[in-house]
């Protein structure tokens, strides 16, 4: 072979190996991606189912004359009759009484708790905010046992920690990564135009969340 040959095989050779190591390096960022992808989705779904089924069955006030839905911008917390509240995997017989379902955000983690002790939800969470809509508008606080009934309806809101492909300075005004609205069976109706109406602007939200 000539030395011509010897440097066009090289060559070749470099960028076979370039080619395969640049392949290597997109799946393993792909599979990161969409790791942390499935991670958000299964932290927002679990808020959001639990939240769905507490609302279902939530009640203005208890029998020990506790609020059945309390909460802030970033804590949650609905009681609901336990007995129409079925459990995958559990028998049908459950205590009467009512269950408390809360959600609460701290540090820039999400806590889940479902009666049997407090979770701490995988995701890291830049903000989550709660909103509560009522006839006169959006409130950023409700108390059921003090306004004497339900909202119309309660919107949670996430947004997820940056990461590379995402700049940590984009403003939090920006749409959520996940939202959900949730309504309860005996909500008060509104028209669902006014609904819309009342959507106000997002506003920034603050990243910290409630201090301990």
């Amino acid at each position: 072979m000539t030395l011509l040959e010897v440097l066009l095989a090289i060559s070749i050779a470099t960028m076979l190996l370039g080619a395969i190591g640049k392949f290597a390096f997109d799946m393993a960022a792909a599979r990161s991606r969409l790791a942390v992808e499935a991670t958000r989705a299964s932290c927002a779904e679990a808020i959001f189912t639990a939240l769905d089924r507490a609302m279902e069955t939530a009640v203005v006030e208890d029998a020990e004359q506790s609020s059945g839905i309390v909460g802030s911008e970033s804590s949650l917390c609905v009681r609901s009759n336990a007995l129409q509240l079925p459990t995958p995997g559990v028998g049908s017989e459950r205590a009467p009484g009512c269950t408390a379902t809360q959600v609460r955000f701290v540090g820039g983690r999400v806590t889940l708790d479902l009666g049997r002790g407090a979770t701490e939800l995988d995701a890291p969470v830049r903000a989550f905010r709660l909103r509560y809509l009522l006839r006169d508008g959006w409130r950023d606080a409700f108390d059921s046992r003090v306004d004497g009934g339900f909202p119309v309806a309660i919107e949670a809101s996430l947004w997820f920690a940056p990461t590379a492909d995402r700049d940590s300075s984009e403003h939090l005004s920006a749409a959520p990564d996940r939202t959900r609205l949730f309504r309860t069976p005996d909500a008060p109706t509104i028209d669902p135009l006014a609904v819309l109406e009342a959507r106000e602007p997002a506003k920034e939200v603050d990243p910290i969340g409630e201090e301990e």
